[in-house]
């Protein structure tokens, strides 16, 4: 008589856990949906923490209580969902699963051609150097590229090479030319706008990247003095990509959002100095790549608050205020 057969474990037996310890050769892993599903509800957390906070600090005496109670919530909540730790992991996951993997591939395919001249015209020319905000991994692209020195900063610095540093704090150069070796060629923000849960906070993060953008020669940086290091003849390729800014941002807030177009975003960072060099639409992500040189199209930086440049019951509400 034949021996009956087992009966089939399910798929999910199948399967390494989700969570738990890390394993030995790496990090813990998260299933697409399940680190989609994660960055939604902390981003969504972060915002309803903000707005309970301005409340809290707002409102009339005998309401104040209550605001701070409903602060004190949102961070007993966002520490259940485990905190920055998890986003963090989320954050990596989804970028290599679902969004096309490491977004500084982009700056680097960008800018790698102006430094091949470079290097050609100028034997022993000093590094490009670049302000990582936000950076999740020492191992990405631009760790690879030959003359461009990496300062990486995070929240919560995950790897030995990362500074635990929240840009919003970091201490600025000194003005003029004293300060050049506080600033960057580029500063990346991949990512990391969106994680400020306020549209001040994001309007105020832009304008202080100009504070630690180097300038070309000859031109004032506005600071008290050239912060130009750069030689004229370097070539016009070096003039129309440095110094700049990488944004990265989910597509979404740009093409989907009630307050927020690619033409406005356009009139935000020609407020502020900046001008666009590159752009990339992916399905999921949108990459920038905007020039700073100091001067805004009509001489003074504008202010941009929230007004609907679209309708419809879909939208987001990503936005970005100029005060």
């Amino acid at each position: 008589m034949p021996r009956p057969k087992p009966p089939r474990k399910p798929l999910s037996h199948t399967r390494p856990p989700r969570f738990g310890p890390p394993p030995a050769t790496g990090s813990p892993t998260l299933s697409s949906k399940h680190a989609r599903r994660l960055i939604r509800a902390h981003h969504a957390l972060h915002k309803a923490r903000a707005r309970a906070l301005a409340a809290a600090t707002t409102t009339v005496a005998d309401a104040d209580a209550d605001a701070a109670a409903a602060v004190a919530d949102l961070d007993a909540r966002i520490a259940r969902a485990g905190g920055l730790p998890r986003y963090q992991l989320a954050s990596r996951q989804g970028q290599a699963r679902e969004r096309g993997g490491d977004a500084s591939r982009v700056l680097v395919g960008w800018v790698a051609g102006v430094e091949e001249e470079r290097r050609r015209g100028r034997r022993g020319g000093k590094s490009r150097s670049l302000l990582e905000v936000g950076a999740l991994s020492v191992a990405n692209a631009c760790g690879r590229v030959r003359g461009l020195a990496v300062t990486r900063i995070d929240l919560n610095a995950l790897e030995g090479g990362i500074e635990r540093q929240d840009f919003m704090a970091r201490p600025l150069p000194a003005p003029g030319p004293a300060g050049d070796a506080d600033r960057f060629d580029v500063v990346s923000l991949s990512l990391v706008l969106n994680y400020v849960p306020d549209p001040v906070g994001r309007g105020d993060m832009l304008r202080r990247t100009c504070l630690f953008l180097r300038r070309c020669a000859g031109e004032s940086d506005g600071r008290g003095g050239d912060g130009g290091t750069e030689a004229d003849a370097e070539g016009d390729g070096e003039r129309r990509l440095f110094p700049s800014l990488f944004l990265v941002l989910p597509a979404p807030c740009v093409t989907n959002s009630r307050y927020l177009t690619e033409e406005h975003l356009e009139k935000i960072m020609g407020s502020l100095g900046f001008r666009l060099a590159r752009r990339k639409l992916s399905s999921k992500l949108v990459y920038y790549l905007w020039v700073y040189d100091g001067s805004s199209k009509s001489g003074k930086e504008a202010r941009f608050g929230k007004s609907e440049l679209r309708k419809g019951s879909n939208r987001n509400n990503f936005c970005i205020v100029l005060k």
